[in-house]
């Protein structure tokens, strides 16, 4: 076996589903909809900082509004990625019954926003906790974030950019359809 392929097989060994299970049905269960993300992005930040990430960042936006950025630091040799996801989601439909708890059926979650977009956040959140936890060396940095305001405009994306939080690749893991 080469060794990237032991590296990918060290990193996937410290993916931890139950606490990937447990931090998207905690994040269902906070109500975030847009301009209303600070209550998610504590908890994110909070989630991180217990996790190790070598520095997480609680940004104010707007006064009193926040988004969260992790950042797992490479030896700065090489290229950074930036798994950017949005914390808010748009008002559940009023005929869904307690949108904001969290339940599984048939291995899939299901609750407010899962789709669009928490479980690719809580995705980003676990595929950079899994590589911090293996300790295995990577070159550049993996730079989490967590933005506000997306669903009306992209308030915190541009403001993150405008802060100096740049990347020389990234992922977004939204359900698109490929679209």
């Amino acid at each position: 076996m080469n060794l990237e392929m032991n590296i990918k097989n060290l990193v996937l060994t410290h993916y931890d589903e139950k606490i990937a299970i447990n931090l998207l049905k905690n994040m269902i269960e906070i109500p975030s909809v847009s301009g209303e993300e600070t209550e998610i992005a504590k908890y994110t930040a909070d989630f991180m900082k217990e996790r190790g990430f070598h520095k997480v960042y609680l940004q104010e936006v707007v006064e009193g509004k926040y988004q969260t950025i992790g950042l797992v630091k490479g030896k700065g040799v090489g290229k950074s990625i930036m798994l950017c996801g949005h914390l808010d989601i748009f008002p559940p439909p009023a005929d869904m019954t307690n949108p904001y708890k969290a339940y599984i059926e048939n291995n899939r979650i299901y609750g407010a926003g899962v789709a669009d977009m928490k479980a690719g956040t809580a995705a980003t959140i676990m595929a950079a906790d899994a590589i911090l936890q293996s300790e295995v060396e990577i070159k550049g940095d993996i730079i989490v974030a967590l933005v506000m305001e997306e669903e009306i405009g992209g308030v915190g994306i541009k403001y993150l950019l405008e802060k100096g939080f740049t990347a020389d690749m990234g992922i977004v893991p939204e359900s698109t359809n490929l679209e």
